[in-house]
């Protein structure tokens, strides 16, 4: 798929300038300036009792912040002017977006990572409730959701400036099920995961195996990451509680560089050293190291990292498949066409280079502060997919599952609305949330 892209982005036609410069890209450090400059124009205009216009909204970069120049009035209603403006900013941060699309927001939301990093999970939190389907579930007028990203920003400022605490420990609950409606076709899970938690250092995972394979299967692609991941955790573990933070990524990177092989090397054994004809096995992986409060996460393919906290719910990763491909390529002046099924990973575990040999693609990094009382949630896509029908709907069935005393009956709870939706893929999710007090002894499931 990575060849694919590449040769469609060579054929390509070159997208046209004004394409390329609808509008000037806003940086993601001035997502807040942007968003309150924004809600306080529309408030005001709420207030005289008119609405419209911000769906036309202009971002003005100066040195005393953002400007925001609305569009005229048109009478409209203050709930769909919320959901108007934010989709206005997020469209604004994350670049150029291929003209004549108007795309759906729950897409923009899921690239957001990727087309727009370092944007704060606050600021995710406050752009998924009001892009929601429903208006009743959006900020009633601009003046509400000019209070909630005030209260969102506060939230994000004491996350940047919170001290690093070793002494926290980590509460985990998972659950894991091969869906109701696949078990029908089929009777493997291909989807694992693995926690284990020494004193206040923990790691966890989640990988979904990719279903199409000659090759060996999803369920063994996983299974093998999975196995190498841990092995090299017990043997690393101690050190990485010291470790500075870039050896913790240059750990998750080196894992998954390791288990890339092993997957690869499994295929071609399996194919009888002759991948000619077969579709080698991959995985999708989330994975993050949780020292005391400091958070390093690594992800490729389509499974995913959510934080859940006082401001809501924001998802941390971007999906890796060719319409997240497509859209960077847009926001990078490329302008590739999208051609094929849209769902399709070009991240993933198993990767071969064009030449044939086995070759980690690299996968997205963060690091953050999970403060107190907050949730990680990583799960595979038959949860994200099945659980709610829209990225505002899945996100308060996150935040109901933080807000359970306990992880593991909110895990079932979260895997049984996702085979109630459907049940239509292996689902899992591992939940870790954030306390204080003394650290336990080890503890591996």
């Amino acid at each position: 798929s990575i060849r694919w892209l590449r040769a469609r982005a060579e054929r390509a036609p070159a997208a046209p300038a004004a394409s390329r410069r609808g509008h000037e890209r806003l940086p993601a450090d001035r997502a807040w300036d942007a968003a309150l400059s924004l809600a306080r124009a529309l408030a005001a205009r709420h207030a005289e009792g008119r609405a419209g216009g911000a769906d036309g909204a202009v971002f003005q970069l100066d040195e005393g912040g953002v400007q925001v120049h609305l569009g005229p009035a048109d009478g409209g209603d203050p709930r769909q002017d919320v959901f108007d403006a934010v989709r206005a900013l997020l469209v604004a941060l994350v670049g150029p977006l291929p003209p004549g699309e108007h795309l759906d927001a729950d897409l923009l939301l899921s690239q957001a990572a990727r087309l727009a990093p370092g944007l704060d999970p606050e600021w995710l939190a406050v752009a998924t409730r009001a892009l929601a389907g429903r208006p009743e579930r959006r900020p009633a007028d601009a003046a509400e959701l000019w209070a909630e990203l005030a209260r969102a920003r506060a939230h994000a400022e004491v996350r940047a400036a919170a001290p690093v605490a070793g002494h926290l420990t980590l509460d985990i609950g998972y659950d894991t099920h091969i869906g109701r409606l696949k078990a029908r076709v089929g009777q493997v899970n291909q989807d694992a995961l693995f926690w284990n938690r020494r004193g206040p250092v923990a790691l966890l995972v989640v990988a979904d195996g990719i279903s199409v394979s000659t090759a060996g299967s999803g369920n063994l692609a996983s299974a093998i990451l999975v196995q190498v991941v841990s092995t090299l955790w017990e043997q690393h573990h101690a050190a990485l509680a010291g470790a500075s933070e870039d050896a913790v990524e240059r750990f998750l990177v080196e894992a998954l560089a390791h288990a890339n092989r092993a997957i690869c090397e499994g295929s071609i054994r399996l194919a009888g050293g002759d991948l000619s004809r077969h579709i080698p096995m991959g995985t999708t992986v989330v994975a993050a190291v949780v020292r005391g409060n400091r958070v390093v996460t690594a992800s490729l393919g389509d499974s995913r990292i959510y934080l859940a906290g006082p401001a809501g719910v924001a998802q941390l990763t971007a999906d890796h498949n060719l319409r997240g491909a497509w859209l960077a390529s847009w926001a990078e002046g490329s302008g590739m066409e999208l051609m094929g099924e849209g769902h399709a990973l070009v991240g993933y575990e198993g990767h071969f280079d064009e030449e044939g040999e086995p070759r980690a693609l690299p996968p997205d990094l963060r690091r953050f502060t999970l403060l107190p009382g907050e949730t990680l949630f990583l799960c595979s896509d038959g949860l994200s997919d099945y659980a709610a029908p829209s990225a505002e709907d899945f996100a308060r069935l996150l935040q109901e599952a933080a807000a359970h005393p306990d992880l593991e009956i909110a895990c079932r709870a979260l895997v049984e609305r996702a085979n109630l939706g459907g049940g239509g893929d292996n689902i899992t999710v591992v939940a870790a949330r954030l306390g204080h007090g003394a650290a336990t002894g080890p503890h591996r499931r």
